[in-house]
This record gives structure tokens, sequence and C-alpha cells, in this order.
């Protein structure tokens, strides 16, 4: 440190303690926190633009007002950590485009349930929060989430059979690569049943990944739903056409799966989430049922990133 005049506070993590928390894989690692406790930037590995990006996450950060309730949270949050002597929850904001988002989503998040109820800020209805990507969503009410092991567990399992596809593709190198396979934010169902990755009927289950699109690609969305169809397992009930939500544009289509018991109806949904691919997936036991929980929609909130 003093051959290289390091003088900025350093801090020796002898016990992982640190490491576990910010679930950190590989060194370097580099983390921008605000001044909410929200992390803002999130980078494995250096590269060419590692300092200007660690100098525009820190100046956004700077610059972004400081938000009361998430303070309030946060603080809430290491008091009763600290009381159960407990390591604190980690809320994650916007990362950049090289982060591995897969390990970190189900740490990310605040959900209230029936059984999974929040300590800090406890909502009046089922409420969905992403800081990472910006999102507010109010999933039926009465309705159960997956807890947060469940879907880190779907989501290992996702980066699991993404590099076994590319081991069968002869990648040699798939070990070490970083996966961004799909990650799943959030499943609720009805009574609880089904998980991340065994939908039942009366659930909503909604997957990020990672893109470059500024908006929906309306002709690619509608091409896959008219593939799905043409594949013979669902009945293309409505074609897919674009709605809006707070001035924030969505994908949809409606279809109907005879050849499956119990007889289901689903609605895909897609749009864009800083910097990421939202893809809704809901279904529903009658055409009734699916058409209530897809109104849910109207209450999903994206704060886009300036």
């Amino acid at each position: 440190m003093e051959s290289q005049h390091m003088d900025w506070t350093d801090h020796l993590d002898s016990s992982g303690e640190i490491q576990q928390a910010f679930k950190i894989e590989s060194f370097p690692t580099f983390i921008v926190v605000d001044k909410d406790g929200v992390i803002r930037f999130r980078q494995s590995g250096v590269g060419s633009e590692t300092q200007s990006d660690l100098e525009d996450a820190i100046n956004r950060a700077l610059k972004k007002e400081s938000d009361p309730v998430l303070a309030k949270a946060a603080a809430a949050e290491l008091d009763a950590a600290a009381a159960a002597g407990k390591r604190p929850h980690i809320n994650t904001g916007n990362v950049s485009k090289r982060d591995e988002v897969m390990a970190s989503v189900a740490d990310e998040y605040a959900v209230s349930t029936p059984n999974n109820a929040s300590k800090a800020v406890p909502p009046a209805k089922n409420v969905y929060k992403s800081a990472r990507l910006g999102i507010r969503y109010e999933f039926p009410e009465g309705w159960i989430a997956a807890p947060p092991e469940a879907l880190l567990e779907a989501n290992q399992h996702l980066q699991a059979a993404m590099r076994e596809n590319l081991l069968k593709q002869e990648f040699q190198d798939s070990e070490s690569m970083q996966m961004l396979p799909p990650s799943v934010l959030l499943f609720a169902s009805r009574g609880g049943e089904g998980d991340p990755e065994s939908p039942e009927v009366s659930s909503i289950s909604i997957r990020a990944q990672q893109t470059k699109m500024d908006t929906v690609d309306e002709k690619r969305f509608r091409a896959s739903m008219d593939k799905m169809a043409s594949q013979g397992q669902m009945k293309l009930l409505a074609p897919a056409a674009g709605f809006e939500v707070a001035q924030h544009k969505f994908l949809r289509a409606d279809f109907e799966c005879t050849k499956a018991a119990p007889h289901y109806y689903q609605a895909i949904v897609e749009t864009l989430a800083n910097g990421s691919l939202l893809h809704i997936e809901i279904m529903g036991a009658s055409p009734e049922e699916l058409r209530q929980i897809a109104d849910t929609l109207q209450t999903m909130k994206i704060e886009d990133e300036e």
C-alpha cells in the first residue's frame, strides 16, 4: 500500500463476510453504492472502459437525489440484522452491461406476501420491487410469491443449462465464461402452487435478460409468437399487439392450450426495463381469469434511468 501510494481507505475481509454478502466471485470486482445503500454499478474484471464507467457511475450517484424511503428501509434492515446477529440484505440497483446479473437476482428485490412479509416498509398490497431495474408491480392480492431461495435455485439451474448447452456446442472455455441467461425475477401464484421452473395455472412469472435494444421489437415478437402457434401446442387467440402503461410500451399475445392437462390460457408479454428485456408469462384457467391477471400489469411502473 505504501509503495503503490494507496492512500484511500482499505479493509481486509479476512472472514469473507463482505465477499459473501456482496456475492463476489472474481477479482477485481467494482461496486458503487449510493447514499441510500443501493448498488448503482457493479463490474467484475478490468477493461479499457473500466475507469470511465466507474467515474460515470460515481457522478450519477452523486447527482441523484436521496430517497428517504430507501434510506429508511436500509437503516431499518441494518438495525434488524444487527439485532438478530445476521448479515444485512444487500439491496442492489442498476448494474453495468458487463455485470453478472443472474447470481444476484434473488437478493435485489423486496416482495411482500402473506408468508414473506417485508420488515422494513410493509406495503399494503402484494408488491414486487426491483431497484436495479426500476420496477414496481402489484401482483394479485392474496397470491403467494416464491421465496428468494427458490428464485436463486431456478436461476442457478438456468445458468447450468446454458453452460451445458455451450459445452455441447464445444465452447472449450464455457466453465470460465460469464453466463447471462434469462433471470427469474418473480413467480407468484394464487395458492402457492408450482415454482419458477414448473409454473401452474393461475400464476405469473417475470424473467429478465440483458439487451442492447432501445425499444421492444414488435416484428421479432410477432414472429416468435407465430412460431409458437405453428408448433401445434398452442392456439393463438389474440395476435401480437402493443399497449402502454404509464407511457411505457408493452407487447402481448394470448394463447389457448388444449393439448395439455389441465386446459389453460396463456398471455405472453414483453417490455424493456433499464437495459433488460422483461418476459412475462401469465397462465389462467379461463379467458376471464387471464384478463383479470393481465389487468394487474396496469399497476407496473418502470422508472427508466436517465
